[in-house]
């Protein structure tokens, strides 16, 4: 093991910013884009460092979007953006 730090690890940090974001997302037409979050399921990710990380304890601030959900043939894809600060 060494110190430098796998993104996939700050991806458990981000869930209740994700949460919160798909659970006041809205359709166009004003409705919830989800029904519930027990009906979610997580399809993908993927973590990409754009800069190092604080090499001192630092506080990070977590901000989750989300975007225009999609209805597809297996149900709602609701992308979600994260960015950490």
């Amino acid at each position: 093991p060494g110190l430098t730090l796998v993104p996939d690890a700050l991806v458990g940090l981000c869930w209740p910013a994700v949460f919160s974001a798909i659970g006041s997302a809205l359709t166009d037409d004003g409705f919830p884009v989800i029904e519930g979050l027990l009906s979610l399921v997580h399809l993908d990710h993927a973590a990409h460092l754009l800069q190092s990380m604080p090499v001192t304890k630092s506080e990070l601030t977590v901000t989750a979007t989300a975007l225009a959900a999609l209805d597809t043939e297996v149900g709602r894809v609701v992308p979600v953006t994260v960015t950490i600060a």
